[in-house]
């Protein structure tokens, strides 16, 4: 149970691009949102073993905005983004961690996600591209597991020079989702590659994450946590954000290569 989580308060500081484009989103009349995955043909020639997370397992918890996008399956029923002006089909995640409306648990469901060559899967959050190095992003921490017990996390890294300063250019939020513009959209005849730069979203491999980890082989759960509700090493204070974000959208996980349960 979430809310959409672009929500508009003050014009200063640049702040009226990201106004403008709240309300467009907001006033597009999209009727994604309230469809059914059983409505969407995720197929698309050419992807191969390419899977979409196709179950929630943990969406805990209520965001208070604006507009509310309380569809768990807007998570698991394709991508539909737009890296100019956001999109709708989104399941939306906050930063209360009593509630635990800051962490979201994907699966999917009977398979496991396998270690190839190259970045194994990408997560397509609601980025929006507000100009060089400037986007509106809610950056998220990235973790995997076979049991819902043991996880291993991706390394992760703010680079500010003041890390006590939000500062929106994606390159400085190393190892860290939520943080590139989505281009990729399921319902595209072009049938683009997910995990092809020109997609967009945020690729992981496996192999970055810690040297001894057992899911470099593989794993089955993602789980995916609000950065500004974890404390940051460096500063011993939550991560910073923009101060008009209420959390991260997901619109989906895309793995490369999955393979049925043993």
């Amino acid at each position: 149970m979430t809310t959409f989580s672009r929500q508009a308060r003050s014009l200063s500081n640049g702040s009226f691009l990201k106004y403008f484009l709240f309300l467009f989103v907001l006033g597009s009349g999209c009727d994604d949102a309230t469809l059914s995955p059983l409505e969407y043909d995720l197929t698309c020639p050419g992807e191969g073993d390419y899977a979409f997370a196709d179950k929630v397992v943990q969406a805990d918890g209520e965001v208070q905005a604006p507009s509310a996008i309380n569809v768990q399956e807007n998570a698991v029923n394709g991508v539909r983004g737009n890296k100019g002006s956001g999109s709708r089909d989104v399941l939306s995640r906050g930063y209360d961690k009593e509630t635990k409306n800051n962490i979201l648990i994907l699966e999917w469901e009977a398979r496991t996600v396998q270690n190839v060559k190259g970045n194994d899967f990408v997560i397509f959050e609601n980025v929006f591209e507000v100009g060089v190095n400037n986007n509106f992003m809610d950056p998220i921490v990235v973790s995997v597991s076979n049991d819902l017990v043991n996880w291993s996390t991706f390394p992760f890294d703010y680079l500010a020079a003041d890390e006590e300063r939000y500062q929106p250019d994606p390159k400085l939020w190393m190892g860290f989702a939520g943080v590139n513009a989505t281009n990729y959209n399921s319902d595209d005849s072009a049938c683009l590659d997910p995990l092809d730069p020109i997609s967009g979203g945020d690729a992981f491999d496996l192999d970055d994450l810690p040297e001894g980890s057992s899911h470099r082989a593989g794993f089955r759960y993602l789980k995916m946590q609000s950065a500004p509700s974890i404390v940051n090493p460096d500063t011993n204070a939550p991560f910073v954000r923009d101060f008009i974000s209420d959390g991260f959208d997901l619109d989906g996980v895309y793995a490369k290569k999955v393979l049925p349960l043993n």
